[in-house]
């Protein structure tokens, strides 16, 4: 039986929230969680309460004959969750069937309820989403998911030790995320590839992605070339910093502009950026850049953060950085 012919159950695990997103879907509808096809599917990961550090996706479903294992992610390269959105005390539309309150002798019906949850915020983010889509028709769900995470406002650190895993890039700003500046853009190729930096191989790439794609080698590889707006850094404990980043950038901005880089990073750190300058002559103009961190081991300590902003005077483009312990 061709995966195309069954019904897959999907489970998402992302982020700080234990947030389970349960489907039935047939394969190639699976890649819609990493390239997002759907935008209120993938343009964000939404914000919850019970915090947890490692996100990771199973598939489940029938394997080929031989398979005795299921393919599983642990993307450590990554910093998740994306946004935060409003979710706290929201009064949104219920159904009558549904519990008016805790009470369960409670008959009465209702048609709208104050709800907290991950439930309330992606509602938010996909009509963010949907807003810019229709400001930008022709860009793709990657760069709208850009433009929500270079865009957001910055949360305090204060208020939640876990940081970008408690919030992402920041609280979602629509209004700014439709002028972003610069967008980071990816393809479903590259969703691909980063599959196979994650250890998939080639049989298990196929009941993914439909296609003849292939995995060039079995061996795990470092991810961190996605072109993603973030730059996660996973160490064990006592490991020294050292990682390099590629990233391509792409003006959706002014025709001629030029961008500084400007890094905020703990003292201990080094962090390079080459080249600090990028200048642009056109719109869709794209620019590449290479990101170095190096710093001396860190032993016993969750999460370091930091952050890359590119200006041109009217844009604000932040990329923010974590490095945390496995």
């Amino acid at each position: 039986m061709h995966i195309n012919d069954l019904r897959v159950p999907i489970i998402w695990h992302n982020l700080p929230a234990t947030y389970k997103l349960n489907t039935m879907a047939k394969g190639r509808q699976l890649i819609s969680l990493l390239y997002p096809f759907f935008l209120a599917a993938l343009v964000l990961n939404c914000h919850g309460y019970e915090q947890q550090r490692k996100a990771h996706v199973v598939y489940m479903g029938d394997l080929p004959k031989g398979d005795a294992s299921v393919a599983s992610t642990h993307h450590n390269m990554l910093v998740e969750p994306d946004v935060t959105a409003p979710g706290s005390n929201i009064l949104a539309a219920w159904s009558p069937r549904g519990l008016s309150s805790v009470w369960v002798f409670d008959d009465r019906q209702v048609d709208y309820y104050i709800i907290s949850g991950t439930s309330m915020s992606c509602p938010h983010v996909t009509g963010a989403a949907a807003y810019i889509k229709a400001a930008h028709p022709t860009w793709s769900p990657a760069a709208i998911k850009s433009a929500l995470m270079t865009t957001a406002t910055i949360m305090d650190p204060r208020k939640n030790e876990d940081a970008e895993f408690a919030y992402g890039s920041g609280h979602i700003n629509p209004v700014k995320a439709v002028d972003p500046g610069l967008v980071f853009d990816a393809s479903e190729a590259d969703y691909v590839d980063f599959l196979c930096k994650q250890g998939y191989n080639t049989t298990h790439l196929r009941m993914i992605t439909g296609d003849s794609s292939v995995c060039p080698s079995n061996e795990p590889g470092k991810a961190w070339d996605l072109n993603y707006p973030s730059f996660g850094l996973s160490l064990l404990d006592g490991e020294p910093v050292q990682a390099s980043y590629l990233r391509t950038v792409t003006n959706v901005g002014s025709p001629n502009s030029t961008y500084h880089s400007h890094i905020t990073m703990p003292p201990s750190f080094a962090v390079l950026v080459e080249p600090p300058v990028l200048t642009f002559s056109d719109v869709g103009e794209k620019k590449s850049f290479k990101v170095i961190i190096t710093g001396s081991p860190i032993v016993q300590v969750p999460i370091i953060s930091g952050a890359i902003e590119w200006t041109d005077g009217n844009h604000v483009v932040r990329t923010p950085i974590a490095v945390f312990q496995q």
